[in-house]
């Protein structure tokens, strides 16, 4: 009775508040009043009263009308922009670590073989050494560097002035030696005197240190007589050596000084190369005093700067304007101090050249594999506008009784979704940031523009202008087709007869082909001008350029996928109208009420087979990446080192001295010797049918290899008995590939026509699809090589080798593959290898190195959206649940008239439910199993060096997703129909 009289007054309301609203926005209030008359009778008056309500007014007694709708698309639009925003400044802060673990990992601006600022001029001396001339020219490339690239910090700098000199040789083919003389500034000059291993520091310009070398050798007290200028009548002066220096690496390495002043070189045609043969050092005062005072001067002198940068404030994604901000010209600006050309910042171009480059190949990986999430969030998105949508169309039939027409409900529809699309926008987005800074605001090495920085994301600004576009065009859409659907003023006739037309391209699978089409049109075009364009015209190759386009093709997948699931959801519901139209006819049963049910509400029950279908799509991957990536990096580590306990890489043991003693090491099982051999031929010269690469794993003793080698991960198809006739000549095992190209079963002859320049000829012992340290034979797409493994013993292997032409190129790798007695005994070994100084590896060397080239942040990215997919079957349940129960209300009064117990009537709604998501979670599933493979080598650089990516889930496991997935839907629709059904009373008979 209460829930009669809530509904009661509810309409009493919506008539009162649209009663208002008649004939233009002017309604005419009749009323009755008695007058009296001459003759003393009464007569009834009717007084008209006329009620004035503005646009305004009209509007905020809609939007009263439909809070409830409203506060819901709100709150989705809230979590859309939130979902945005964060994901954006997740992709923002990865970049930003990223770049300082690059830097740390690639980058040592001190021992990168490249000087910051450097020139030299080939002079006479006419201008003299100024006291500042160092510290003019350091602070002069420091302040342009900075100009140039805005928030660069030089915190560090290194300089040297470096005077070419000469001394005879009476040799007429090279009468000259070339030495330098470097002044270096004050503070390495002082690191230098840390650096001795003999002798002093020079106390006059007489004086000088010798930097020692191979080619000369000045020790402490010999005296060094050079030339001015390279001429017989050049004036000579002799130097004294007071000291020594050797190996300053870790001393500079230590006090942050630069080590490529020791070793630096001019890439340029515009600066002069000299040899040195030899270095000496001494401090700027005795050099200047030596360069003024000399009467005649001809050689090159050189100006040398390194410098060390902090790049945390840099603006990542403006790296290619920075790129472009240097001098075409070979980096080349000319100097106010040396009046010359200068090589300026090699250094720095080349980092961020190649973190761009680097940069934008993840970049491409991590934008590509959210198409999923857009696909999600326009599916929310969807079904949280869509609530509400049978009040608002009875909303709009009292609105039209009212006297409203269609443009002033259209006009009132656009304010309404403008409104709520901008307080989406601004509160998704504020919550967004304050999430994030909560994540972020710990990160280390943070700079202070850190989040200034991200506001001009080119991500984020054109994500969220395209949502911003696009939810409110899709709000938009959905209330105005219900509005034009119930209000709308078209003849009947005319729709009649037009309606075969417009079903046909009204239908979202068509609309969403169209859309699809565009933005892979206009995806294929930003393709072909970066491709033939881009490299001209540098708009075209900036970072906003490559993210607009990263994120097209991002939506264009979304989009295709939408579509694709679309027909999907369209044929799983045609499947359930056939199996009704059959089963509804001969047999009537509970369980042909249910399909019954799902052929006639296929239109509410589409959105949860989109949400099925997504769940499906991401969860396998999500969660095969997290149980199948160890599984097989052990795999690869295993075969990498034959699934022994150690290897030894490098193995060269000319004289079979080394050997004996590794096997005399206490805890030493077993120990054989392999060679790896690569045989690559890229046939240029067209002698070969086609370019081909082999592989070649030569085993020196077959029978020590079975001893040694541990069969627990060995192809089933090689067993010892064929390994054991390795030890005859010419037997070798191929690989499946190869076997199964040319036909070579075992026992028939394999003949090297097509590789070798002397035919040399193979006899099978079989094949194999994988084998311990020989990599996989895998082609390239689109190439025509030929490419295949070869496991023979070491002699047949280098029979082989002999056999090849000139124009082929060998590369050869001997190994030691070393078993223990137990695993305590492991690291024993180990340490013992190493202080012999040999390169050793364990399984846990090889795990690591593996591991630790795995993209983690894509890896993680789809173990979060098996997450989000659970939550959006959940969600999208609840309202399903919530539409089915407000479209049944007739069937469940039925149900309650049959005497039918609210137990049965939910069994009814569950036995739909699971038929509903069972088919179009196990397709997805199923269909992205071959996806696994690709999205573990190509996103996140998993390594199929020795054997292919394999799904490692087991058959159990995928019904439980199943049961897992329907599960999850089943606690949203539960949430919605059950505190329904028992608030449901039915209506009393009289």
């Amino acid at each position: 009775m209460r829930q009669k009289i809530e509904f009661y007054f509810t309409q009493v309301l919506l008539f009162l508040d649209f009663h208002k609203i008649f004939l233009r926005r002017k309604v005419t209030s009749k009323r009755l009043q008695k007058t009296e008359r001459d003759d003393g009778t009464l007569e009834d008056e009717t007084i008209n009263d006329k009620i004035e309500l503005s646009k305004k007014e009209l509007f905020r007694i809609f939007l009263k009308t439909g809070r409830k709708r409203v506060g819901f698309s709100i709150a989705s639009g809230i979590i859309v922009f939130l979902a945005i925003t964060s994901l954006c400044m997740v992709i923002y802060s990865h970049r930003f670590t990223v770049f300082q673990e690059y830097q740390t990992d690639n980058i040592d601006w001190y021992n990168d073989g490249y000087i910051s600022a450097s020139t030299n001029l080939n002079r006479n001396m006419d201008v003299n050494f100024t006291n500042n001339l160092i510290a003019n020219f350091t602070n002069s490339f420091k302040n342009t560097t900075e100009h140039l690239i805005p928030n660069l910090k030089i915190t560090n700098t290194t300089s040297a002035l470096s005077a070419q000199q000469f001394r005879a040789t009476g040799n007429p083919v090279d009468p000259w030696y070339y030495f330098e003389f470097m002044a270096p500034d004050n503070r390495t000059y002082e690191a230098l005197s840390r650096c001795l291993v003999a002798g002093r520091m020079p106390l006059n310009s007489s004086e000088l240190i010798y930097y020692q070398n191979e080619i000369f050798n000045y020790p402490v007290n010999s005296t060094l007589i050079l030339n001015d200028y390279q001429s017989e009548s050049a004036p000579e002066q002799t130097f004294t050596i007071v000291g020594v220096v050797e190996d300053v690496s870790e001393t500079f390495q230590n006090e942050y000084i630069s080590q490529d002043l020791f070793d630096w070189s001019f890439d340029s045609h515009l600066l002069y190369n000299y040899y040195r043969l030899a270095v000496f050092f001494t401090n700027y005062t005795n050099l200047q005093s030596r360069m003024n005072n000399l009467d005649y001067y001809f050689g090159t002198v050189s100006y040398l700067v390194d410098y060390q940068y902090d790049c945390s404030a840099l603006q990542i994604n403006k790296l290619r304007q920075y790129i472009e901000a240097y001098p075409a010209d070979a980096y080349h600006i000319k100097s106010d101090v040396t009046l010359s050309y200068v090589l300026h910042a090699p250094d720095l171009k080349r980092f961020l050249i190649h973190f761009s480059n680097f940069w934008i190949e993840q970049y491409s990986k991590i934008i590509g594999i959210n198409a999923p999430l857009l696909f999600i969030i326009g599916l929310i998105s969807v079904v949280t506008l869509n609530i509400g949508s049978k009040d608002l169309s009875t909303t709009f039939r009292r609105m039209k009784l009212y006297g409203l027409n269609y443009r002033i409900i259209r006009q009132m529809i656009f304010l309404e979704n403008l409104i709520f699309t901008f307080v989406s926008f601004v509160g998704g987005t504020l919550i967004g940031y304050l999430i994030s800074f909560l994540f972020t605001y710990q990160t280390p090495d943070q700079p202070f523009n850190f989040y200034q920085n991200s506001l001009q994301e080119p991500l984020l600004l054109i994500a969220l202008s395209s949502f911003i576009i696009g939810f409110f065009t899709l709000s938009f859409y959905l209330q105005n087709a219900i509005a034009k659907k119930t209000v709308g003023d078209s003849h009947q006739e005319y729709q009649k007869k037009r309606r075969r037309i417009r079903n046909m391209f009204s239908t979202n699978e068509f609309r969403l082909f169209v859309v699809t089409l565009l933005f892979t049109l206009v995806t294929v075009i930003l393709y072909v001008l970066y491709t033939y364009v881009g490299p001209n015209v540098p708009m075209l190759s900036s970072f906003s350029y490559l993210t607009f386009f990263w994120f097209m093709i991002t939506c264009s997948i979304a989009f295709m996928l939408t579509f694709l699931f679309l027909i999907v959801a369209r044929i799983i519901t045609l499947l359930w109208t056939l199996l009704s139209n059959r089963l509804w006819r001969n047999r009537l049963n509970i369980f042909s009420l249910s399909i019954k049910h799902l052929s006639d509400n296929r239109g509410i029950y589409q959105t949860t087979i989109l949400a099925a279908l997504i769940f499906g799509l991401v969860i396998i991957p999500g969660l095969a990446m997290e149980s199948s990536i160890p599984a097989h990096i052990q795999n690869e580590a295993k075969l990498s080192m034959g699934n022994t306990n150690l290897i030894v890489t490098n193995w060269f043991d000319e004289h079979d001295t080394i050997l004996p003693v590794i096997d005399n090491i206490s805890g030493v099982k077993n120990a054989t010797e392999v060679r790896a051999y690569t045989i690559i031929n890229d046939n240029q010269g067209s002698r070969y049918p086609r370019p081909f690469h082999i592989n070649v794993l030569g085993i020196e003793e077959p029978t020590e290899f079975i001893e040694t080698i541990d069969f627990d991960l060995f192809d089933e198809s090689v067993s010892t008995d064929d390994l054991s006739l390795l030890n005859n000549l010419s037997f070798a095992l191929f690989d499946s590939e190869i076997a199964k190209k040319y036909n070579i079963d075992p026992g028939e002859i394999f003949r090297t026509t097509y590789y070798t320049r002397y035919v040399y000829e193979f006899t099978s012992l079989g094949s194999f699809d994988f084998f311990p340290l020989s990599p996989l034979p895998k082609k390239q797409i689109f190439h025509n090589d030929d490419v295949l493994s070869i496991v023979t013993s070491l002699a047949t292997a280098k029979e082989l080798t002999y056999s090849l032409d000139f124009s082929t190129d060998v590369y050869g790798k001997s190994i030691l593959l070393i078993n223990v007695d137990n695993q305590s005994s492991v690291q024993y070994v180990k340490t013992q290898l190493e202080n012999m100084t040999l390169d050793t590896m364990i399984m846990e060397d090889y795990y690591n190195e593996y591991y630790s080239k795995i993209e983690l942040f894509p890896k993680n990215n789809l173990f979060f959206f098996s997450f989000i997919s659970a939550f959006t079957l959940l969600f999208i349940g609840y309202f399903t649940g919530m539409k089915i129960f407000n479209d049944r209300i007739r069937i469940i009064e039925s149900f309650y008239r049959i005497g039918a117990e609210r137990g049965r009537i939910l069994g009814l709604f569950t036995m739909e439910l699971f038929f509903v998501n069972i088919l179009p979670i196990t397709i997805a599933m199923l269909s992205s199993i071959p996806f696994v493979r690709f999205l573990a080598v190509y996103y996140l650089s998993v390594q199929e060096y020795y054997i292919p990516f394999t799904l490692g889930l087991p058959t159990w496991l995928f019904i439980v997703i199943i049961l897992g997935g329907i599960v999850l839907s089943s606690i949203g629709w539960f949430l919605a129909i059950i505190p329904a059904l028992y608030r449901y009373r039915p209506v009393k008979q009289e």
